[in-house]
C-alpha cells in the first residue's frame, strides 16, 4: 500500500492497495473502509493492470475522521470474487488557522 502521511479532509490522496495477484481479468473493484468511529463503507476503485493494484483518489468529505482507519480491497473476477489483505493507516489532525 502506497499512502503518504495524510491529514483530515485531504483531497486528492491516492489510496493504493496491492492485492498480490494479477488483475488482468478483474472486472470491478472497491476499497472497503472502516473509520475510527466504526462507520464502514466503500469507494469504487480503479483497477491498474500494469502494476496489479487497485486505487482510489480521495474526494471532499472522504477523510473526515482523525485516527486509525482500516482498508481492504475487494476485487471481482469472472470466476472468483474476494478480498485482499486488510491494511491500517492513520489520518492526522492538520494545523487549523483561525
Amino acid at each position: 500500500m502506497a499512502i503518504q502521511k495524510v491529514y483530515q479532509n485531504d483531497i486528492g490522496t491516492k489510496i493504493e492497495l496491492d492485492v498480490d495477484t494479477s488483475l488482468d481479468a478483474a472486472t470491478f473493484a472497491t476499497v472497503k473502509y472502516s473509520k475510527p468511529s466504526g462507520e464502514t463503507g466503500e469507494w469504487t476503485a480503479v483497477i491498474d493492470t500494469d502494476d496489479d493494484v487497485v486505487y482510489y483518489v480521495t474526494e471532499s468529505g472522504d477523510l473526515d475522521e482523525v485516527g486509525g482507519w482500516w482498508l481492504q480491497a475487494y476485487v471481482v473476477f469472472p470466476d472468483w470474487s474476494g478480498h485482499g489483505e486488510k491494511r491500517r493507516f492513520f489520518v492526522y489532525t492538520p494545523i487549523e488557522v483561525t
